[in-house]
C-alpha cells in the first residue's frame, strides 16, 4: 500500500510512502534493502480491515486458489469503500482457481457498478527468477492485470 496519492493532484504530497507487506512475501524476501523495510506485516487472511490508502499493489500472489479467493474479498472490501483506493492486480502465472474476478463482478453487479476485465500484455524477452528457479532465465510472459480508478479525472 502506497500513500499519501502521488496521482492527480500532486499538492498535498509530503512524499511519505508507507510499505505494508503480507508475511510470506516478507520471509521470501528476507533481508530486504531498509529503503524497502515494511512498517507493517499484513496478514492478508486476518479479519482486519486493510488499512486506509490512496493505491493497492498486489504483484504475482496468486499462487492457488485461497489466495485467489482472498484477494477477491480484499478487492470488494476495498471497492465497497466510500473513497475507494486506485488498485493494481498482476498475475504472470494464470494458475487455476486464482481468477478471483468471477466473485468481484457477481458483487459489482449487486452495487449496479460496471463489470471488470483483466487486460493481458506480452512482456518480450523479459529476464527474472522466481521461488523455485536458481538464477535469472529470458522468456516471453503474459501477464494479466487488472487497473481499478486509473480513468483520467
Amino acid at each position: 500500500y502506497l500513500q499519501p496519492s502521488a496521482f492527480g493532484d500532486q499538492s498535498h504530497i509530503d512524499n511519505e510512502w508507507h510499505v505494508f507487506i503480507h508475511y510470506t512475501c516478507f520471509v521470501l524476501l528476507y533481508p530486504l534493502p531498509n529503503e524497502i523495510m515494511p512498517d507493517e506485516v499484513f496478514d492478508l487472511f486476518s479479519e482486519q480491515n486493510l488499512p486506509e490508502c490512496d493505491v493497492v499493489i498486489a504483484a504475482d500472489i496468486l499462487y492457488n486458489e485461497m489466495l485467489g479467493a482472498q484477494m477477491g474479498l480484499r478487492c470488494t472490501e476495498l471497492l465497497g469503500r466510500d473513497d475507494p483506493p486506485k488498485i493494481i492486480v498482476t498475475d504472470s502465472q494464470r494458475f487455476a482457481g486464482t481468477d478471483f474476478l468471477p466473485f468481484v463482478n457477481k458483487v459489482m453487479e449487486k452495487w449496479g457498478e460496471p463489470q471488470l476485465g483483466w487486460v493481458e500484455t506480452v512482456m518480450e524477452r523479459f529476464t527474472g527468477s522466481g521461488m523455485l528457479i536458481e538464477g535469472d532465465q529470458t522468456y516471453d510472459v503474459t501477464v494479466r492485470i487488472l487497473s481499478i480508478g486509473w480513468e483520467k479525472e
